[in-house]
Order: C-alpha cells, then structure tokens, then sequence
C-alpha cells in the first residue's frame, strides 16, 4: 500500500487538536483517539488510508499507539499520544506553505518515506528563516 502523505499529516494534525489532558481523580491523562473518531473527523481519506497511516506513524515512533489484532483483522487501535518527535515533524509541516514546497520537493526527488519529508521540511524552513534573517539585517 503506497502512504499517503496528506493522510499522515491530517491524522497528525487531528490528533493534536484533538487530544487534551483531562484530570481523572487524582492524576491527568491524555484523551484517547480511537478509530471511529479518526474516520469522522478525516472523512476525505478512506479508512485503509487512516488505518495504514497510523500503523506507519506509530512504526515511526511519532505517535504511540496500541492495534487490538483479532482474526486477521487489523481494524482496531487506539493513539494513546503524540511523541515529542511527533510534535516536532508536525511543527515542521504544519504551515500550507511550507507542506506545499515540502511535496513539491519530495515529488521532485521520488522520495515521501516520512523521514525524508521531515528532511526535506527541515530544509524548507531553515531557507525560510534565513530568507527573514536576511531581510531584518
């Protein structure tokens, strides 16, 4: 199966607008994202595409995630967290911009594995930086 990157960055993206710390009794914990809510939020991506994403972002070690196996099926998980690399390659891909060049240099070099993407992003940024150092100096 071929991953899709706007799937793994709009999966991304909910998750982190979506997850909050909630107080249960004496301690806090992180709201779990479970599949259903996945699919209602991220309805222009199929349920394959969301299922694959996470598996390949919790392989990635940018999310942690747990996938309840049962009869050869691999239709449930729950995302207990973003990890803090996660949160980092979110910030780096974050702004349309900055995705949009990201994709456009990544289609250039035939290349969209997540770590190339964060790369590549990483390298996008630092011009823009440069670019808005340059003009304040």
């Amino acid at each position: 199966m071929k991953l899709n990157n706007d799937c793994i960055r709009d999966v991304l993206m909910f998750i982190e607008k979506e997850q909050k710390l909630e107080e249960n009794y004496d301690s806090f914990e992180l709201t779990i994202i479970t599949p259903q809510m996945l699919f209602d939020g991220l309805l222009k991506h199929s349920k394959e595409e969301i299922i694959y994403s996470v598996m390949m972002l919790d392989q990635a070690e940018i999310i942690e995630a747990e996938f309840i196996c049962g009869n050869n099926d691999m239709g449930d998980f729950y995302i207990n967290s973003l990890t803090y690399e996660g949160h980092e390659f979110i910030e780096k891909i974050k702004n349309e911009n900055v995705w949009g060049k990201t994709k456009a240099v990544a289609k250039t070099v035939g290349s969209g594995s997540i770590n190339v993407i964060a790369q590549i992003a990483t390298q996008v940024l630092t011009t823009l930086i440069n670019q808005q150092m340059g003009s304040i100096f």
